[in-house]
């Protein structure tokens, strides 16, 4: 637990659980929000259920949400086409697995590939893309290509 973060009461109404990157997270309205939140089961602590009933017909459907998205952020606006170019020295780790259920691979001559996926949410995937290096490139869309190209100049100045 963060000392520096105060522990906060909430009241959900839980719309679905998700195992991601091996992290267990709740998909839940927060009713003192008026929002549906992303919680980390592992940050809860003196979990109480209630007796209140609610019906879970009328809350939002959380899995297109988070198919849109990358990670288990996921936002509400319409997917865009994003089109990574992938070095031929990954481009068999990037192909043997699913990395997003919109995936599409296109092979290139050179050994390396095309990956294009449709998402909503760019935080973790930018993140992701980062963390290959020079050995993969946002060839678009153009918000997504500067926001990582920013990332690895700051990432540059550590390290100068």
């Amino acid at each position: 637990k963060n000392p520096n973060i105060a522990p906060e009461r909430r009241q959900v109404r839980p719309i679905h659980s998700a195992l991601v990157n091996g992290q267990w997270y709740l998909f839940a309205q927060d009713a003192g929000k008026n929002a549906v939140r992303t919680f980390v089961f592992s940050r809860m602590d003196k979990v109480t259920v209630t007796a209140k009933a609610f019906d879970p017909a009328r809350l939002p459907a959380i899995p297109p949400l988070v198919e849109s998205g990358f990670g288990v952020r996921y936002t509400q606006d319409k997917p865009v086409t994003v089109k990574l170019r992938v070095h031929p020295d990954i481009a068999h780790v990037i192909a043997e697995r699913t990395w997003h259920p919109s995936q599409k691979i296109i092979w290139r001559e050179d050994g390396g590939l095309i990956l294009q996926l449709k998402v909503s949410a760019f935080l973790e995937l930018a993140n992701w893309i980062c963390s290959w290096g020079p050995l993969m490139e946002v060839l678009e869309p153009a918000a997504l290509r500067t926001s990582v190209a920013q990332s690895h100049r700051d990432a540059a100045k550590l390290y100068a």
